[in-house]
């Protein structure tokens, strides 16, 4: 499987946490993280973990907004971004056609110590979406005044 960001890149494959397996791309450090795989881990750890990593203080590269579009290794189709919010910097990508997400280096610890990992697959709804823009707005009210 192919990275997403260095298309001459072929990820490898490795556990980020006990039973959830990932594509990791050896040269930018991100995750390819499949549906059927995230799903699996998801149903033996139903209750949020709110406990910070061992790398909780890893370094989040910075959203970069105007980076080219990200091809998805598995079905070839362009990802999705969403924001994440809640004091997260940065934003996701997924496959629409396959349920696949992919995090650059140091978004799964930073989703982790905010206990987000568990409930990943909610960012990508419309509910939480609205709720990240709200937020947003505002904050950005507040720092007009």
């Amino acid at each position: 499987m192919q990275s997403p960001i260095y298309s001459d890149t072929t990820m490898l494959l490795r556990e980020i946490e006990p039973g959830l397996s990932v594509y990791e791309c050896p040269k930018s450090g991100g995750f390819w993280i499949p549906l059927q795989s995230y799903t699996a881990w998801q149903e033996k750890h139903p209750s949020p973990q709110t406990e910070a990593s061992p790398n909780a203080n890893a370094a989040v590269a910075a959203d970069d907004s105007a980076r080219r579009a990200l091809i998805c290794p598995e079905s070839g189709r362009l990802l999705l971004r969403y924001r994440v919010g809640h004091g997260l910097p940065f934003h996701v990508d997924r496959s629409p056609a396959t349920g696949g997400v992919w995090l650059d280096k140091g978004e799964w610890e930073a989703l982790k110590n905010k206990g987000l990992h568990i409930s990943l697959h909610l960012i990508f709804t419309a509910a939480y979406q609205r709720q990240v823009r709200s937020t947003e707005y505002d904050q950005s009210l507040r720092n007009i005044s």
